[in-house]
Order: C-alpha cells, then sequence, then structure tokens
C-alpha cells in the first residue's frame, strides 16, 4: 500500500506516493537518534527518493549528497532538477577567459592565487557555480571532490547538518584514496628530485620528505614566478603544461607533509614494479581510524545507504562508525526476470589461469549464440582476461572495450548502440546503469572478483581481527554489484553468467550475509546441465 507524498515537502511533481519500503525507510530515518543511519536498499527500491525525501522531513539546512560517480551525480541532478545543485572538479568547467579551447584548457589551468581577481571571474563556470552549491541546501558532490573540499587549508561544503553517502560500502575506498600516498620514479623524475638512499625503507623516505618538500617548493615559485610575465592569454601549450606541473609540485609537497605527520606504526608501506615504473606506497592497514575526521565531522547526522551493506557490523568497523541503526530492504525485482546461472566451467586461480582461459573463452563463445541480437556486458575483473578475450573471441565486430581514461566515453558508446554488442570491461561492477531500452540482456562474470592477496595492504589486514570476514565480504559485494547493472527496473529482465569455481567457496563463506532476495535467484549448472536452485542448497 503506497502513501502519499506530503506535497508541503516541495519534491518534484513526478514523485506523488511513497512506495512501501520508501515510506519504511523515510520513517526509520525520521525516528532515529543515533548519529548515523545505515540502509541496505536494493536497486529499484530509490535510495535518492528516500535521501532527498529524508533531507525535506529532517528539514536540514543543508544536506551534502555524495556519490561515487559523475554519472550518479548527473542522475540525481535529472531527477530532481530545480531541488539539488551538483558541483564538479573545476577541469569539468572550461575557463572563462578562454572558453573556445575546452577541454584542452580548462578551469583548472586558471594562473592567479587569487581567481577573483580574475576580470572573467563572473564568467567562470566553475566558481560561479560553487558560489550557488555553498549557499544552496542540498548539493551533490562526488566522493574525491567532497573530501578533497571539505579538509582542504580553506575548507568548504563542511558544517552540514546531513551527509547522504549513496554506495556507503565502496566509502572506504575513496577514504583510502585520500588519506594513501603514491609516488613513482616517473613522478621524480618529472620533478627532477632524486630517491632517498635507501628507497626500500619507510624510515628513508621519512628522513627525505623535509628536504623535497623545500625541493618542490623552491621549483614551484622560479616556475610561477618566469610565468608571471607573460600574459595568460598568449599562453601556449608549453606554458600551459609548465603551470599544471607548478600545481601538481605544490599539491605534492602538500601531501608529502601530511605523510610526514600521519605517518605512523599502522600504515604499510611497499613498492612495486610494472612497464618500466617503480611505484612506492604508503598507505593505512585500516582506513575507518580517518574516517571521524575526513568524514563524520562535517556533518550532525549522516545516512549510508547501498544495496550491498551486507554486515553491519564490519561495515561500521570499516568507516569507524560506533552508533547507528541500520535496517535491510528486499529486492523489488521479481526473481524469475534475474536469473544467476553459475555454470563452473573454469578454475581461475592465477596458478592455472592460462590452461583455464582457453575453456573460459569457449564458454563465453557458446554462450554468446543465446543473444547474438542483444547486448552483453563481460565483467573481466582484470585487464588480463580483458586482453585474451579481446585477442581470442570470434565474434570481433561486437566485440568493445575502454582503458580507465574513457570508461565514461565508452559507457555511452555501448548504451547509445543499436548494434548488440559485447562491452568486455574489468570496472563495470558499479556506476553502470544499463536501462531496457540500452538492450543488454545479459551479464558474464568470468572471475570472482577477490582483492590481491599480493597488495600488501590487503594481507595486514586479513591479519587483524575480522579481516577474512571483510575480504570474503568485500568479494561478494562486488559480485552482487556486477549482477545488478541490467536490472534496473521492476519490468526488466535479464541473465546473469558466473564461470568460476571459486564463486562455490564465496557463497560458502558468505551465506549468512547474503541477503534471501538476491540468493534465492542462483540456479546451479551441474555438468549434465542440470539446473538446481542454490538457495535450497542453504
Amino acid at each position: 500500500m503506497s502513501v502519499k507524498i506530503d506535497p508541503l515537502l516541495g519534491l518534484p511533481e513526478i514523485f506523488k506516493e511513497w512506495r512501501d519500503d520508501q515510506y519504511t525507510a523515510t520513517v526509520a530515518i525520521e525516528n532515529c537518534t543515533k548519529p548515523h543511519f545505515l540502509g541496505d536498499i536494493p536497486v529499484g527500491v530509490g535510495k535518492s527518493l528516500i535521501g532527498v525525501g529524508a533531507h525535506k522531513i529532517l528539514k536540514s539546512e543543508k544536506t551534502i549528497y555524495t556519490c561515487g560517480t559523475k554519472q550518479l551525480q548527473d542522475q540525481i541532478l535529472r531527477d530532481f532538477a530545480g531541488l539539488a545543485v551538483s558541483l564538479k572538479g573545476k577541469s569539468n568547467y572550461p575557463c572563462a577567459a578562454r572558453e573556445d579551447e575546452f577541454p584542452q584548457i580548462t578551469a583548472d589551468d586558471c594562473s592567479l592565487s587569487s581567481p577573483s581577481a580574475c576580470k572573467y571571474y563572473s564568467n567562470c563556470g566553475y566558481y560561479q557555480q560553487r558560489e550557488i552549491a555553498r549557499n544552496s541546501p542540498l548539493v551533490v558532490l562526488n566522493n574525491a571532490y567532497f573530501l578533497n573540499e571539505a579538509n582542504g587549508f580553506y575548507p568548504s561544503f563542511s558544517g552540514n547538518q546531513l551527509l547522504i553517502a549513496d554506495e556507503v560500502d565502496a566509502l572506504d575506498n575513496a577514504l583510502m584514496s585520500f588519506v594513501e600516498f603514491r609516488i613513482t620514479t616517473r613522478q621524480l623524475e618529472k620533478y627532477g628530485l632524486i630517491p632517498p638512499y635507501h628507497p626500500e625503507k619507510k624510515e628513508s623516505w621519512i628522513e627525505w620528505i623535509p628536504g623535497t618538500v623545500d625541493k618542490l617548493k623552491e621549483k614551484a615559485d622560479k616556475v610561477g614566478y618566469n610565468l608571471r610575465f607573460s600574459n595568460f592569454m598568449n599562453w601556449d601549450k608549453n606554458d600551459i603544461e609548465k603551470n599544471r606541473s607548478r600545481k601538481t609540485m605544490e599539491k605534492l609537497a602538500g601531501r608529502l607533509n601530511d605523510l610526514k605527520i600521519g605517518l605512523d606504526y599502522s600504515w604499510v608501506f611497499y613498492s612495486s614494479y610494472s612497464n618500466g615504473v617503480t611505484e612506492w606506497v604508503f598507505k593505512p592497514v585500516n582506513v575507518g581510524s580517518y574516517a571521524k575526521r575526513y568524514l563524520w565531522k562535517h556533518a550532525e547526522f549522516s545516512i549510508g545507504m547501498s544495496g550491498t551493506i551486507l554486515d553491519p557490523n564490519i561495515m561500521c568497523k570499516e568507516l569507524g562508525i560506533q552508533n547507528c541503526d541500520y535496517m535491510q530492504l528486499p529486492s523489488p525485482f521479481p526473481v524469475k526476470n534475474r536469473p544467476i546461472h553459475y555454470k563452473p566451467v573454469v578454475n581461475l586461480k592465477r596458478s592455472s589461469m592460462s590452461t583455464e582461459l582457453p575453456i573460459l573463452k569457449n564458454a563465453i563463445e557458446e554462450d554468446l549464440k543465446n543473444y547474438q541480437y542483444k547486448k552483453v556486458l563481460i565483467h573481466t575483473v582484470s585487464y588480463t582476461i580483458r586482453n585474451y578475450l579481446l585477442e581470442t573471441l570470434q565474434c570481433k565486430e561486437r566485440l568493445v572495450s575502454h582503458e580507465s581514461n574513457n570508461r565514461e566515453e565508452w559507457l555511452a558508446k555501448f548504451k547509445s548502440s543499436k548494434y548488440p554488442l559485447v562491452m568486455l570491461s574489468p570496472s563495470f561492477d558499479r556506476g553502470v546503469d544499463l536501462r531496457e531500452e540500452d538492450n543488454c540482456a545479459a551479464v558474464f562474470i568470468c572471475k570472482v572478483p577477490y582483492m590481491s592477496l599480493g597488495d600488501p595492504q590487503v594481507k595486514a589486514k586479513t591479519e587483524t581481527p575480522g579481516g577474512w570476514d571483510w575480504y570474503f565480504m568485500k568479494a561478494i559485494q562486488t559480485v552482487m554489484q556486477m549482477t545488478g547493472r541490467h536490472i534496473r527496473s521492476v519490468e526488466q529482465c535479464g541473465d546473469t553468467i558466473i564461470y568460476d569455481q571459486q564463486f562455490e567457496k564465496l557463497l560458502n563463506k558468505t551465506k549468512d550475509i547474503i541477503p534471501y532476495w538476491w540468493k534465492d535467484a542462483i540456479i546451479y549448472h551441474d555438468m549434465n546441465n542440470s539446473k538446481v536452485k542454490i538457495g535450497s542448497m542453504f
């Protein structure tokens, strides 16, 4: 039974009624007396309406709504036009002085230390939008931008009544990216820096930081001084690059200072080598201890939502949450519309990858015959598997893929194409919304997306209390996210096929936290292609 939305809330007219689960969630949020509320809210329930509705019901005068991708930012802005204001990083806006050269030159290339001194300031899309956002009661930001702005030297978007975190189960990754420090041989060479005498030792880096910070500041000041005598309007590509290097050196100096202050015994330090480049990494084992400082202090009350929280105790530990209310809602999508076919044809471990990949390729080609006139999204999980399938699958004319720097561009092409494309992606587990009109009938999952135990931070975390529970939960969260990319409405139908035998082990490790609405959709295919509902096996 639906409940009419009070017109006095001022929500867009298209939202006339609360669905049952939406109403249940908003009532629970309104009655929450703790500083945090976590909601396990699957796709289709309507997280954004719950979040924006809570903003209105709680009469928040200042709300920040954070999300993981620009696509979700845009979606919220479309759904709540006139109510929400969105703001992105400077590089997404043209420079008002050289608008016709966007995107080669952006607002991020501004040469002035005080942008308001620019005679084009009143026409600057970024700063004008920022002023609108700072004075708006509801602002939609991506996680990375919010963390940088709220914790900057001159912080913006702090002091909020309400913080809404969409896809809260991925917020720990955003926080880790903000806190950790990485530096490569390529960066050192670019800025004329020499690594520590003993780069394999953490202590050597700590001793290296003060002198390096001084050098970076000196180099940045010299570049800035030389550019000061030329007119920004006459800058060529070389000058633009010099200015970008100046800004990067200033940021690097600041990050090194932060590292020296924040680094302690609980951090891991390691190096990796790839394609001729060495990277040194510093990161905390448990990022949750930094959440209060960088996240929760910026609001009186927070709402975290996702369809894959699964275990609130682990989630609270990961995000430094001491006291919260939690609720879990079912999926509104019929099980028959979203079958998950488990076909254990390969065992994709590193030791057996070379022998298993041809078997995987054959299985995918066989299943693609059932979707000759529909699009298919294949989650390859890694570039190694992606590259192998790109080279060996026979339907070359259907295959498309992407790199890390053109993900959004190829997603848009995949969605808009009328041709039955097959997208091979190692990173489309989140931020991908394939609706019925996009004609994607199936999702294939090649491999269980376990985090690499070769990552010293991941390995160290598994050795802490509850670490393995966290490790397996992160894997099943990602699998569940993958299966939901192509089912976005009650009417939509689509298949998921999982090929990796490691999935069964993962199910056994996480069976107590997997919600029934997802478990009941799994169909096991044995060697004779007999089918068994896997939910009945637990």
